[in-house]
C-alpha cells in the first residue's frame, strides 16, 4: 500500500537531512541465495565453535585513538592448516564486558575477511577507515555472521571460520571470493544498540517537548558538533514508527546548532547542551520537523552515541 503523501514527504525530507552528513554504514547488503546473503563489494559474516580457528595478533593502524584503536587495531589473521570447515566455527580472541549482541540489535563492527584457502584478504573495514553497521538476525548479512555474532559482548574480538554454504555458496561474490570458498573473519563488536521502546502519547503535540530517558555521562554537546545518533520516528496521529536506525540499518550523523540546519530544527535545537550517552524523547511539532507543511507531529527518540571528528 503506498504511503500517504504527507508521510512520504516527511520521510523524504528526513532522508535528505540526514544524508547531508552521511552515516557510518558504507556496506550495502541484500538478499540471500543458497543460505548466504549477498553483499555489494563488501563483506558480512558468520560463526561457529572453537575448533580450527586461526590465531590473530594485533597490528597498529594509523589512527591510534578511538574506534580505530579498538583491541589494538587491525588484526592479522593466521590461516589454520587442514581442509575447509564443514560447519561454522567461532573463537573469542578477546572478551569484552559490554552489552551482548542479540537478534534485532543494530551493531557497529570492525572486521577483516580472508579466504580460508590461502589467506588472501578480500575486505577490511579498517582499510576503509569506517565501521560497518547492520541489524543482527534479519538476513542483511551472510548466514555465518547472523548466527556467529549472537551473544558477542561489546569490546570483544571474535574469529568466525565459515563454510561456503554459510557464506557466498557456489556463486561466490565478485572477483575476490570464488565459488565454494570458505572464509575467515575476525570481527570486533564496537557497539550493540537495542531498539527504542517509543511512547507515542503526548498532551501537547504543538509544542517542542524534550524528556530525558537516560542521562549520559559523556562530554557536553556544543553548537557545531557533528553527533552520531540512533533514532526512531513515529507519527503522533497514528502511532506508527515510520523510520528508525533499525529499519535503515544505520546510525545518523549531522551537525547541531548550525545554520543552515543539517537536520530538522526540533532535533538540532534540542541536542545543544546535552551529553554523549543521553537518550531523549523529543516531541517535534510540524513547524520544527523535516516537513513543516506536512502537519505531522513527530514523536521521536534518539540516543547520542558520540561526536564525530
Amino acid at each position: 500500500m503506498p504511503l500517504p503523501k504527507k508521510m512520504a514527504a516527511l520521510l523524504a525530507a528526513f532522508a535528505l537531512a540526514t544524508a547531508a552528513c552521511g552515516s557510518s554504514n558504507d556496506v550495502a547488503t541484500a538478499t540471500d541465495s543458497d543460505d548466504a546473503a549477498e553483499v555489494d563489494n563488501d563483506a558480512a559474516a558468520a560463526t561457529g565453535d572453537d575448533d580450527g580457528a586461526a590465531e590473530t595478533t594485533a597490528e597498529a593502524v594509523p589512527d591510534d585513538s578511538g574506534i580505530d584503536a579498538i583491541n589494538g587495531g587491525k588484526p592479522v589473521v593466521e590461516i589454520p592448516g587442514g581442509d575447509a570447515p564443514q560447519s561454522l566455527l567461532t573463537e573469542d580472541l578477546i572478551s569484552g564486558n559490554g552489552d551482548t549482541a542479540e537478534s534485532g540489535d543494530l551493531l557497529v563492527m570492525h572486521y577483516v575477511g580472508v579466504l580460508h584457502e590461502d589467506g588472501s584478504e578480500f575486505d577490511s573495514s579498517w582499510d576503509r577507515g569506517d565501521t560497518f553497521n547492520f541489524v543482527l538476525g534479519q538476513g542483511r548479512v551472510i548466514q555465518g555472521w547472523d548466527e556467529g555474532i549472537v551473544g558477542m559482548a561489546e569490546g570483544s574480538r571474535r574469529q568466525l571460520t565459515i563454510p561456503a554454504a554459510q557464506a557466498y555458496g557456489e556463486q561466490g561474490a565478485g572477483a575476490d571470493i570464488p565459488p565454494g570458498a570458505a572464509l575467515i573473519f575476525v570481527v570486533d563488536l564496537v557497539n550493540a544498540h537495542s531498539p527504542h521502546e517509543i511512547d507515542v502519547t503526548t498532551d501537547d503535540p504543538d509544542s517542542l517537548e524534550v524528556t530525558e530517558i537516560v542521562a549520559g555521562d559523556g562530554a557536553e554537546l556544543a553548537e557545531g558538533d557533528v553527533v552520531e545518533v540512533t533514532y526512531s520516528l513515529a507519527l503522533e496521529s497514528t502511532g506508527e514508527v515510520v523510520r528508525s536506525s533499525w529499519t535503515d540499518g544505520s546510525t545518523a550523523e549531522f551537525a547541531i546548532g548550525v545554520e543552515p540546519a543539517q537536520v530538522f530544527i526540533g532535533w538540532s535545537e534540542s541536542l545543544v547542551g546535552r551529553n554523549i550517552g543521553d537518550e531523549l524523547r523529543i516531541v517535534v511539532p510540524p513547524a520544527l520537523g523535516p516537513d513543516p507543511e506536512s502537519g505531522d507531529t513527530l514523536i521521536t527518540q534518539l540516543t547520542v552515541v558520540g561526536v564525530v571528528g
